[in-house]
């Protein structure tokens, strides 16, 4: 049999994901930090390596966490070959809520950082950005099936609504699932909404929501969906399909608003009022027309 040799120096860098969390989370406490850091640009690679592992405690070099193995990969994943890397970069001048931040972008296009770090640039004369988060609560839902054993309609919403039921439910799940009891350490967990939608005549939904905190909470809300479910069918004899989160994450917004003057947006060409005019024409187009509102929430 022929063997297949691959060339492991073809596999490219591998940044642990954690680096994020770090970028993300930390400001940059000295304007002696944030100096640095505007200066980036100029910087070579190894120059800006320096400076982040100096600025977030890193060990000499861990930035520089190069071809890891191809083992690290292969259990990361099925039939792997090679790995897919993106250029990670920061993006400058954020002042966000009276601090000082780097954005970490893994963005293969180099004018989304650009723009991003010229744009944050100008609202620092304004003071910055100005943003809120709401706690990260996403929503599970159980699919239920009416089988010929079922319990009726009625008798079914009143089983699911009824408080008893519910925290049954909650204590059993809680008391057997290892993810939602790290979870409830960290303050999070299941939040009082419980809600069975009719949609049907032989079809219903069980809905619940869990406080997800940091993570993005698909696996603990998909675990506790499953753990649910055939605990679900006991009480009604409805027959559990779907057991899985919802991306309609309606409590898990954030928002961010920002003051600018119009003598900010001025350029060598443009009168900075007709920039700003601008965009609340372009704003009030995607109002009007879906196919350019979708375009505007992309970018």
């Amino acid at each position: 049999m022929n063997k297949m040799v691959m060339n492991t120096r073809l596999l490219p860098a591998l940044i642990k994901p954690s680096y994020f969390t770090q970028f993300a989370k930390k400001s940059l406490s000295t304007s002696n930090q944030l100096n640095s850091i505007l200066s980036l640009r100029h910087d070579s690679v190894k120059i800006r390596q320096e400076k982040l592992e100096s600025i977030f405690n890193l060990r000499s070099g861990e930035l520089a966490y190069l071809n890891p193995g191809n083992d690290v990969l292969d259990r990361m994943s099925e039939n792997v070959f090679q790995g897919f890397t993106l250029p990670f970069s920061v993006a400058t001048h954020f002042l966000i809520n009276d601090r000082d931040y780097l954005v970490p972008m893994a963005v293969e296009e180099p004018s989304i950082v650009a723009a991003s770090s010229h744009g944050a640039k100008i609202t620092r004369k304004g003071n910055g950005f100005r943003s809120v988060s709401d706690p990260s609560i996403i929503i599970g839902q159980i699919q239920l099936i009416r089988q010929p054993n079922s319990c009726s309609l009625d008798e079914l919403n009143g089983i699911l609504t009824h408080k008893n039921t519910l925290d049954h439910l909650k204590y059993d799940a809680m008391s057997n699932i290892g993810l939602l009891q790290r979870l409830i350490k960290r303050n999070g967990g299941f939040t009082d909404y419980f809600k069975t939608s009719i949609l049907d005549t032989d079809m219903a939904v069980f809905e619940f929501k869990l406080d997800v905190q940091d993570a993005m909470g698909a696996n603990m809300v998909n675990t506790v969906a499953e753990y649910l479910a055939p605990r679900i069918e006991d009480l009604t004899n409805w027959k559990p399909l779907l057991r899985i989160l919802s991306n309609n994450a309606e409590d898990r917004t954030s928002t961010a608003c920002v003051t600018i003057n119009f003598d900010d947006l001025t350029t060598s060409r443009y009168n900075g009022q007709d920039i700003a005019q601008g965009i609340v024409l372009a704003s009030k187009f995607a109002l009007f027309n879906e196919n350019r509102a979708v375009t505007h929430n992309k970018g």
